[in-house]
């Protein structure tokens, strides 16, 4: 991601003083020990290495507030323990993707931030803003091919080699898990591919084109992931997460590669807001706050390769060539897509055709 992704936000330097000085600092934080509750999405390593990278500092930094996490498998899972304590809400901030934030929102599950509270907003790219500040960007990831270097010595270019014939019965997805926004991404790309620049207006043409990849897939569970079948040969090709693909890229060693199609990729963003009826709704803004500011930005670009949401966090050179939305080419050829446009019923009818029509009752 370059600097001029894609418009920045302009505050004079007097507004931001003027705003960052109504900010506690760590040292003067005037209230006794209190502990923020964090849901969060991601249960394999993702809250093991947020604690470390993001929290563990954030505690030293603010002795006096506590963070206890309570890790769910994805922002679906999240949404759903959300609504299932609107009465008497346990969480005071919550880690979710752009579209089901808006969800959240607009069921009036989570509370407005207030801007003097959290001032590193103003750092902030624009991008995944759409919702203001009931729900602020805290990662940037891009949808990549996964790929056996075995099957493909040369990277394969495009989207449409997971339709090839050379890679019949060589596709695995991971689509077992309803609520996986990977299979929210694809049919997004695959949209994309055909011509169609809403999906969510008009989702069929994609989710068709999607359908007559069934034949190519070998498998829609893949265990215990996709980059490991593709490591071990039983596939050849797959789509992933940036971030995710990265981690374990480093495990596996030089098996599998990545690469984004020439026809672009999209961007997930994730978001973390404050809870309506949060207890300790203070102290969750000065967390947020500090998640967004530009050592935590950071340490987890440097630490799992997502893209800084603040466009003023500094990253290594080495890791700038791991993420692909900081490369201007890449940021160039995005596909354009508003996360925050896809609500509950537009999902639910994707999920829908995705198990009755594109996996199929005897899918593998």
């Amino acid at each position: 991601m370059s600097r001029r992704f894609p418009i920045r936000l302009r505050l004079s330097v007097a507004l931001s003083v003027a705003i960052a000085a109504l900010v506690v600092a760590p040292a003067a934080w005037p209230h006794p020990q209190a502990t923020v509750r964090l849901m969060i999405t991601g249960t394999d390593y993702f809250d093991d290495v947020y604690r470390k990278v993001v929290i563990e500092p954030f505690l030293r930094e603010y002795p006096g507030i506590g963070i206890e996490i309570y890790a769910v498998r994805n922002s679906r899972s999240a949404l759903s323990v959300l609504r299932a304590q609107r009465v008497s809400p346990q969480f005071d901030a919550v880690m979710l993707d752009l579209g089901f934030a808006a969800s959240a929102k607009e069921e009036g599950l989570l509370a407005q931030m207030e801007p003097t509270r959290v001032p590193n907003a103003a750092e902030l790219y624009r991008f995944g803003r759409d919702l203001g500040f009931w729900a602020l960007p805290v990662t940037y990831d891009t949808l990549s091919l996964v790929y056996s270097k075995a099957a493909f010595p040369t990277p394969p270019r495009s989207w449409r080699a997971l339709w090839s014939a050379q890679a019949r019965g060589k596709v695995t997805i991971l689509a077992a898990s309803v609520g996986n926004v990977g299979m929210l991404a694809l049919t997004v790309v695959a949209s994309h591919l055909v011509g169609i620049r809403d999906p969510v207006l008009t989702p069929g043409p994609g989710l068709e084109y999607l359908a007559q990849l069934a034949p190519n897939v070998w498998s829609w569970n893949p265990r215990p992931d996709q980059y490991w079948m593709v490591a071990q040969g039983d596939a050849h090709l797959s789509v992933g997460w940036n971030a995710r693909a990265r981690h374990h890229m480093r495990s596996l060693g030089e098996k599998i590669g990545t690469v984004t199609p020439d026809e672009g990729t999209l961007v997930q963003t994730g978001t973390l807001a404050l809870v309506a009826g949060a207890k300790r709704p203070i102290e969750a803004q000065v967390f947020i706050n500090y998640a967004l500011g530009q050592a935590a930005q950071r340490a987890l670009a440097e630490a799992m390769y997502f893209a800084p949401t603040n466009r003023l966090a500094p990253v290594s050179e080495y890791v700038r060539r791991q993420i692909p939305l900081l490369s201007p080419e890449v940021e160039s050829k995005l596909i354009q897509f508003n996360w925050a446009t896809m609500t509950s019923v537009s999902r639910a009818f994707i999920y829908d055709y995705w198990v009755s029509h594109i996996m199929g009752p005897d899918s593998p």
